[in-house]
């Protein structure tokens, strides 16, 4: 050992982390299996989704699910085109599979569920048979049946075209054991063929379409000629018995059957049947010609059937895919296929070196799992089956070892990966070779005791012995033996009585002196192998322990126990020095690592973690599986594990620590140079690239000093709104989230609106609602901007009038619906002068309404409350047009600069693309639904002589005398004043006028005017302030 490797293992380094490096999941749970037409892909039926395999890796490369449905049947095209499924729902998909898409949907028109497919061989035409005895051809581009074919009996179980496409015939077999020959220009049935007293399986077309072989569980084959069958007195077809159940029947062809078979001149054909062989038949003497045993019955029960349920020829790869009753897909390579004339198990086991793919489609409950060969470079896994699998870690390739004759229970791996120890419910322990991962073999069996096998355990110093526990509560202590040519008997040393209860776990001690075994009676119990002497009890636990193992450095032992605890156990005193909680439900394995620092857990919760002993805490937990997990499993290097549970699932995980240290370490560099290089690029004014690095470090108040700054500038609206234009959706996603933290702050009101303003206007409301978590954004930015527009509103004492003006002067007013005309310039003029003297800024209070705006328009697609600012603005107020309407009428500064460079309606004239109309300019305003009150306005009342030009001339008298400041805005309620220091020159009012709360239409024309107002009624003009000292200006009529 090196002086680096005795420093690596005096101070390990703890594991932080892990992450899935390749998972092995259920792709087939039977059901319909096909072939692509390329025959690169397999489609499997799993459960309520169909899977597409790549043969050669093995991979699934996508999965066709509806989440509201369950897949009854599938077809493929024979041009990989595309792929049908059929739902329970009654309806039928279709997927571009390449892809893994859904395309187009339409109904199926049955009753029941589909439960037969079949694309004729120009993929035009796609007949389904259904469980209400009828079928469908339909026309796969139009989406339309085009014959429903009545007169089955029972569930259609098969549909197949006639192979030739020039002939329009459909063959189906049903529930009464007939097959049926549809004629489809007729749309009529031709004949019905009565030979068979069982369900028929499968039919086959010989290469020149001349005879048709018909399979059934009745146990005989039919031999059917198609020119014979349609005619009148057609000959009976002549019957091969094959005393067995026939799943599957395929043609050879001629090049294929002169390699299989002896005859070059004759047809051969294969069958698949319920006793796990591949026969192969000659058409012209129907007599037996070769027959291979893929499976075989190695359990008692008798009851067991139907070990093949499918086989098919794949004629561009010359080989032949069996589907087994435990949903394993093998695929026999013919090209090498060896003459025999009979293969028995032992045979099998030669054969199975023929090159050819074995793939797992189901693992079902997996129980106990371990690294195996020399480089760790396998995967034993043994499942609810008698078979134990090994699995290439590599290319996921599955060896099957057949032995037991029933379920494997457990396993364990000697310390040089070199031979595996299983335990089984046949009651024995069998030692394996696996030397050779590609041909492993059983060396040698122990027979003894009475009950299922629960645990087995290697030595870890050599491979002198094996310890295994039992159901009948005792534990074994066998010797193993060395290599033999042939298997042969374990001889028993010792046998110790160990609990009072069922025994779950047994383990080694390091040194090989100790081992350990865990029961369901809720002790942990420690021996000494030499002579069987109890050593100590570990007592404490409130339920079973399901699993013990010992540290691999000190003296020690963790137990995992039914009561959801893992506890650490002092070989010394046999007291409890540490115990871990965490899992919600038992615990199932635990497993020492980093030298006997941390350990991994497993439990029924689903859950596996990571725990560090000294700190007594959980590092890490790991969500990858749906149900109970049973097993778990470290490599040597302990740099990777596996973990195996009842969801059928092997997950393979990989050491991330080193790696996450660095990139930890790596960035953290690169926010300290990025800090660097944000303080410079402040310092030297060149905002727009600090924002976007401040940006990119997530740090909001970075961003917000920046916008102030970038405020004092000159031109600072004009560089932030060029900046903020310029970023990427993300980046202004990431803004508006910093606005939320700067709003809650009154501090940062100013800067947090005025960027708001600017992305707002600057974006569609349909393009805000399709960013993600904006419904959250939104919800976080009302309350505050709300509180800032009515904070404001109450300071400055808006009243109604200048609020409407304001609208008038942005434009928005011409998203509703009364017309309102602006007959003069001054009175644009008054209202610019009247906008310049707020103190607060334009674009903050322009913003404030704006987000209202949009909050309106999104309210239908983010089912927000409305706050209580948008109530009493915006309750009634409905918006006809999105937010670029809004953007469109609205002035961007707040200020509008007219034709002469004074204030006016520059900018309206150029919304309206008419110089020459911009005082005449026509906006739309529904007074009813913007103010909330009833009534409309008269607009020359309004503007001319109405108590709204009383209060506009006021302000601009004021204006004029000098008197400007925040009380130069009248608030919304006149403060009470002394009217008897001065009193005020009244208006005169005619009597054709409105009185301010009445409704009603005037009794009196004005004299002198021949025009009548637009509307009926008025809304109450803004209370008058009092004000001494002023000279009013009135208008008389």
């Amino acid at each position: 050992m090196t002086q680096g490797e005795t420093v690596e293992t005096a101070s390990p380094k703890l594991k932080t982390n892990y992450e899935v490096s390749s998972k092995i999941e259920a792709f087939y749970t039977g059901g319909k299996v096909q072939f692509s037409g390329d025959e690169e892909y397999l489609f499997c039926s799993c459960t309520d989704k169909v899977q597409v395999l790549h043969v050669e890796s093995g991979k699934v490369i996508h999965s066709l699910k509806e989440e509201s449905d369950i897949i009854s049947c599938f077809a493929a095209s024979p041009d990989d085109e595309f792929l049908v499924t059929a739902g329970k729902n009654l309806l039928l998909r279709q997927w571009d599979w390449r892809n893994g898409m859904q395309t187009k949907t339409w109904k199926a028109v049955h009753v029941a569920p589909v439960s037969s497919m079949c694309f004729d061989a120009s993929s035009t035409l796609l007949a389904t048979g259904s469980s209400d005895s009828t079928i469908k051809v339909w026309d796969i581009i139009k989406q339309y049946y085009t014959h429903s074919l009545k007169g089955s009996t029972g569930v259609v179980s098969l549909v197949k075209f006639h192979p030739d496409p020039k002939v329009l015939q459909l063959f189906s077999t049903s529930d009464d054991c007939k097959i049926r020959v549809w004629d489809l220009v007729k749309s009529r049935c031709l004949c019905v063929l009565e030979n068979h007293f069982s369900v028929v399986t499968s039919l086959a077309f010989d290469p020149s379409h001349s005879t048709m072989i018909s399979s059934s569980r009745d146990k005989v084959l039919n031999i059917w000629d198609m020119a014979d069958m349609l005619t009148p007195n057609r000959r009976p077809p002549r019957t091969i018995p094959c005393f067995e159940g026939v799943e599957s029947v395929e043609f050879l062809p001629k090049g294929l059957s002169s390699k299989v078979c002896e005859k070059k001149d004759e047809q051969y054909f294969v069958t698949a049947g319920n006793k796990g062989r591949l026969c192969f038949w000659s058409l012209k003497s129907g007599q037996l010609v070769h027959k291979l045993v893929v499976v075989e019955n190695m359990s008692d029960d008798s009851g067991l059937q139907q070990l093949l349920v499918h086989a098919t020829l794949c004629r561009k790869r010359n080989v032949v895919m069996v589907i087994t009753h435990d949903q394993n897909i093998l695929m026999y390579d013919l090209e090498n296929f060896k003459k025999l004339k009979q293969f028995s198990m032992r045979d099998t086991v030669n054969l199975l070196r023929i090159p050819h793919w074995q793939f797992v489609g189901y693992n079902d409950e997996i129980l106990d799992m371990s690294f195996a060969g020399k480089t760790n470079d396998h995967l034993a896994v043994v499942t609810n089956s008698n078979q134990l699998r090994l699995y290439n870690l590599e290319t996921l390739d599955c060896r099957m070892v057949e032995g037991h004759s029933k379920m494997i229970l457990c396993l364990d791996v000697c310390a040089d990966g070199t031979k595996i120890v299983t335990g089984s419910k046949d009651h024995t322990v069998r030692v394996w070779d696996v030397s050779d991962c590609s041909n492993p073999r059983c060396l040698a069996v122990g027979n003894g005791h009475t009950h299922a096998v629960s645990g087995v355990a290697w030595s870890r110093t050599s491979q002198r012995f094996v310890i295994s526990c039992s159901q009948d509560l005792t534990i074994k202590v066998w010797e193993a033996t060395k290599k033999a040519a042939e298997e042969s008997s374990m001889f028993v040393k010792m046998t110790v009585k160990a609990h009072d209860k069922d025994i779950n776990s047994v383990a080694v001690s390091p040194n090989d002196k100790l081992v350990v075994t865990g029961s369901q009676d809720k002790t942990a119990k420690v021996w000494r192998i030499a002579d069987g002497i109890l050593m100590g009890v570990a007592r404490g636990h409130k339920r079973g322990v399901w699993c013990a193992q010992f540290s691999p450095f000190d003296k020690c032992i963790a137990t995992a126990s039914g009561d959801s605890t893992i506890k650490i156990w002092s070989l010394t005193d046999y007291t409890c020095v540490k115990t871990f909680e965490g899992h919600s439900n038992s615990v199932l394995k635990v497993v020492f690592i980093s030298n006997g620092m941390q350990l991994i857990t497993s439990g029924t919760d689903g859950l596996v973690k990571l725990w560090t002993i000294k700190t007594n805490e959980c590092v890490q937990t790991f969500d990858e599986h749906q149900d109970k997990v049973w097993a778990i499993a470290v490599n040597k290097s302990q740099n990777a594990f596996c973990s195996g549970g009842a969801d059928s699932a092997i997950t393979l995980w990989k050491d991330v620590t080193q790696e996450e240290r660095h990139k930890a370490q790596q960035e953290a560099e690169d926010v300290i140079l990025k800090e660097q290089k944000l303080s410079n690029l402040v310092h030297d004014k060149r905002y727009s690239e600090a924002i976007s690095l401040a940006i990119s470090l997530e740090k909001p108040f970075r961003v917000l000093n920046v916008i102030k700054d970038m405020l004092t500038a000159e031109n600072g609206i004009q560089e932030i709104n060029t900046t903020l234009r310029s970023l990427r959706p993300d980046q202004i996603d990431m803004i508006l989230k910093f606005i939320v933290e700067w709003n809650t702050n009154a501090k940062n009101t100013l800067a947090s609106q005025t960027v708001m303003s600017i992305i707002l206007r600057s974006t569609s409301p349909y393009e805000l609602i399709d960013r993600p978590n904006m419904k959250d954004t939104i919800e976080a930015l009302l309350p505050y901007t709300g509180m800032v527009y009515q904070t404001w509103y109450i300071r400055h004492g808006i009243s109604g009038m200048v609020y409407q003006t304001w609208y008038i002067r942005h434009g928005i007013s011409g998203m509703v619906n009364q017309t309102w005309y602006i007959r003069r310039e001054r009175h644009l003029k008054r209202i610019n002068r009247l906008l310049q003297w707020r103190e607060f800024s334009d674009d903050t209070f322009g913003i404030v309404c704006e987000v209202q705006a949009i909050t309106s328009v999104l309210f239908p697609f983010i089912s927000l409350k409305q706050s209580e600012f948008i109530e009493y603005t915006w309750q009634r107020m409905r918006l006809s047009s999105s937010l670029d309407t809004v953007r469109t009428h609205a002035s961007p500064s707040g200020v509008m600069e007219g034709e002469t460079g004074k204030p006016g309606n520059k900018r309206l004239a150029e919304n309206n693309n008419d110089n020459n109309v911009a005082v005449e300019k026509e906006y739309t305003i529904n007074a009813e639904e913007l103010h909330g009150t009833g009534g409309t306005i008269d607009d020359r009342d309004a503007m001319e002589g109405g108590k709204g030009e009383v209060y506009i001339s006021q302000i601009e008298e004021e204006n004029e005398n000098g008197n400007e400041g925040e009380n130069a805005i009248p608030p919304e309620i006149p403060p009470d004043q002394d009217n008897t220091k001065t009193e005020k020159k009244k208006r005169p009012v005619h009597e054709y006028e409105l009185s301010p709360t009445s409704n009603k239409k005037p009794k009196k024309e004005p004299p002198g005017d021949t025009k009548q107002p637009k509307s009926k009624t008025t809304r109450p003009s803004p209370p008058r302030e009092k004000t001494k000292n002023v000279k009013r200006r009135t208008r008389t009529s």
